[in-house]
This record gives structure tokens, sequence and C-alpha cells, in this order.
């Protein structure tokens, strides 16, 4: 599934007008429910395949497991909640984002396209009431508006701690 204009090919990376005086922003594309998403590659380490993820009760809303990542325990955020989109089942087509914002954790999404390089003129302020929006900015790219997902108002905090000794 590809969001971005056909001109584009794989190698190339598409490119709004750099601004006169400012930097350009590198942004994940990826797709939640067949739409177009954007992450802060900053804040984007890794892309990973799916894996089972171990449902914990008691936990944010938002948070659907924990997996173990090469020995750490990091909670599963599922961003659709928050977008008002259906959740789908698990699918081993999915990928999970390891994200570091205020805590580090993985993000559930359908795809991960690409890494693309934007002007900071494309990108666009969303004025709201709502300072938890986990949706403070947008995107123009190719003729679309794509939301730009904020990685520490999607962060759940902490929610495994490490090393916990009180068991008996």
């Amino acid at each position: 599934m590809s969001f971005l204009p056909q001109h584009y090919t794989e190698n190339q990376c598409p490119t709004a007008e750099p601004a006169e005086d400012g930097p350009n922003h590198l942004l994940v594309i990826g797709y939640l429910s067949g739409r177009p998403i954007a992450l802060p590659a900053l804040s984007s380490q890794r892309i990973l395949p799916m894996a089972a993820f171990t449902p914990i009760p008691g936990v944010p809303e938002s948070v659907v497991g924990v997996l173990d990542l090469e020995g750490i325990l990091l909670p599963v955020v599922n961003p659709r909640p928050a977008l008002r989109l259906a959740t789908p089942a698990p699918h081993p087509s999915h990928q999970l984002v390891l994200l570091t914002a205020i805590t580090t954790y993985l993000l559930w999404l359908d795809e991960v396209e690409q890494i693309i390089s934007v002007s900071a003129q494309s990108i666009g302020a969303v004025e709201s009431d709502d300072a938890s929006g986990v949706v403070p900015l947008v995107l123009r790219l190719g003729g679309h508006v794509v939301p730009i997902l904020s990685p520490e108002r999607l962060d759940p905090g902490p929610v495994i701690r490490h090393g916990w000794t009180g068991m008996s």
C-alpha cells in the first residue's frame, strides 16, 4: 500500500520545498487502518516485525500488552483508539516502532513505508483545547494531510518496574 505519489521511486525521498532559513525534518511515514500517519524520526529507534505480545491487566487502555525485547520488557501501545480507528487483530504483516519519548515503548502500526525529509513550511500546528491530543501537528504531502503523532503524548509512562524483588 503506497500513499505517496507514484512518481517517487523506491530510492527517492520526497521532500517539500526547503525552507529558506529553516532545517528540514525527518519523519517516518506509516499506516493505520489504511490511513497515512507520520512520526518524528528522531524518536524512532527501530522498526520491528510484529510479535506475539502478552496482555497485562491493569495497565493504561492504550497498552495492549508487553514484549520482551532483548531482555527488556516494553509496553506495546495501540494508537488507534486515540485516533478513533478500529483495532484489527494483530497480523504478522504489522510492524512495531521502537520509540523513545518519556519512556521507551513499542508503537503498533499496520505498516511502515519510509522515512522522508520535509520542510517546516509543510508542517502545521493543530489548534486544540485538548492538551493531551496525540496529533499536535499535520503534514501537507502529495496533496494529502497526514497527522503527525506525538511520541510523548502516546507514551504510556512506566508500565513495568524492572528489578522488582517483592515476590515471596
